[in-house]
């Protein structure tokens, strides 16, 4: 007997900055997550209304919100943020274009547009900015925290130019902004690292190769990545949770793929993916990469970033004379930093998940990993830096039909799901009162 029940779609996934929650947008509502240990807290289902984006302002009850479409009700150029204790809007901005991704933090709020980033004040909803951008359909932006204050001291977008990167420090109610060339072609993916020293970018027609350029004090191309044609392999579909990867598992992704030209097929088809989401440990001794299908790449980076300070203190006097914030600065620092390319000794990992679905990453402290895909799967995973080896701690599926797959069992006695009745597709229609602001911004 067929059944005919409808699976909710993902349009969107976001990780808190400090990585304790995630937030995810369905075709029929939103939900929050907690990461350690997973917990679906919150499920909200909005009758006959698509959420395209969803942000969680952490350690509190507000979420901004986004619909999908320009002609339904909740409209795509339109953003509410919502407190969920209260179950009421407490804010309404619309645009002239649709938003493309939003950043909530304690005291500030970050738009994009299509061409455009916003930046306000949560206090009074002042401006704090406006900065134009290259085409930005896919809501480029990455921030950091300051964890005293809990404010924005660092942003980065895109710049005005192709290939261009935007960003911004705050500090002191004043704003420095510097623009850098990273690429000639569009940038696909781009993150900060933990504290803000570095940034790591790819672009779409060279979905292989990650620039991590130095942005601590002045721009600099430290070196370049580039995904090794021959790397170790594993499926964490052949781990038990709780314990380490073997040979055995290894083995057996090997054996599969001599048995059938299809999954050879697959295997071909994953190569031609793109870079979905970038993350730096908290020592940038790792960094992590997802993909479109589902794929995580692990790369070493302790022993060439140890080669590159040593070459840095060598050639210190002949670098200052070409300090400029060029793509790689001169031709023969670009070729230099290539030959000190020589990866850690347990090399790169690439992890194979359950999924063939996007995927996003980061990083919680110095070793664990969170991987969560556009078809509800939420990994949580140990990477041992000194012997390459990997540990499965969390393998969940929390959405749609695969949520019987799950190898840990699921508690979700705590989880509050609710039909929101008053529909918050129509808030962004109600008249200014004392609880809501309506503003436009062109």
């Amino acid at each position: 007997m067929s059944s005919t029940k409808s699976f909710q779609r993902i349009n969107s996934l976001s990780f808190t900055p400090n990585n304790k929650y995630f937030s995810l947008s369905t075709t029929d509502g939103w939900s929050i997550c907690s990461t350690k240990p997973f917990q679906k807290l919150l499920q909200r289902k909005i009758p006959n209304c698509s959420i395209s984006l969803c942000s969680l302002l952490s350690g509190s009850n507000i979420v901004a919100l986004v619909g999908s479409g320009s002609e339904n009700e909740f409209p795509n150029s339109t953003l509410l943020l919502y407190d969920d204790s209260q179950e009421k809007t407490i804010l309404t901005l619309k645009f002239n274009y649709a938003i493309t991704a939003v950043k909530v933090t304690h005291f500030e709020l970050i738009v994009c547009t299509g061409t455009a980033l916003f930046l306000y004040s949560l206090r009074d909803l002042t401006p704090l900015g406006q900065y134009a951008t290259y085409d930005n359909p896919n809501g480029i932006v990455d921030i950091l925290i300051d964890p005293t204050t809990n404010s924005l001291s660092l942003l980065a977008t895109l710049g005005v130019q192709k290939g261009e990167l935007k960003i911004l420090r705050l500090a002191n109610e004043s704003t420095k902004a510097f623009n850098f060339k990273a690429f000639t072609n569009e940038i696909n993916c781009m993150s900060l690292s933990k504290k803000g020293e570095m940034i790591a970018v790819t672009s779409n027609l060279k979905p292989d190769i990650i620039r991590i350029f130095n942005c601590a004090d002045r721009v600099s191309l430290i070196f370049e990545l580039q995904k090794p044609s021959k790397i170790k392999k594993i499926v964490l579909s052949n781990l038990i949770v709780g314990t380490k990867n073997t040979k055995k598992s290894e083995q057996s992704l090997n054996s599969q793929k001599e048995t059938t030209k299809k999954k050879k097929s697959k295997e071909k088809q994953s190569t031609d993916s793109e870079i979905t989401s970038i993350s730096f440990n908290i020592d940038n001794s790792l960094l992590a990469t997802s993909d479109s299908n589902g794929n995580i790449i692990i790369y070493s980076l302790a022993r060439v970033l140890h080669k590159v300070d040593r070459f840095n203190h060598i050639n210190n006097r002949s670098q200052q004379k070409n300090d400029h914030n060029t793509i790689c600065g001169e031709t023969g620092r670009e070729l230099s930093f290539r030959v000190l390319l020589d990866y850690a000794e347990w090399e790169n990992i690439l992890i194979k998940t359950q999924s063939l679905q996007r995927s996003i990453v980061t990083f919680k402290g110095r070793e664990k990993l969170y991987m969560i895909t556009q078809d509800g799967l939420f990994n949580q995973i140990r990477i041992l830096i000194t012997t390459g080896e990997i540990i499965l701690t969390q393998n969940i599926w929390f959405s749609g039909k695969n949520k019987k797959k799950n190898s840990l069992k699921q508690k979700f006695k705590n989880v509050k799901k609710k039909n929101i009745h008053s529909n918050i597709g129509k808030e962004f229609n109600k008249t200014k009162n004392n609880n809501e602001k309506i503003i436009n911004k062109k």
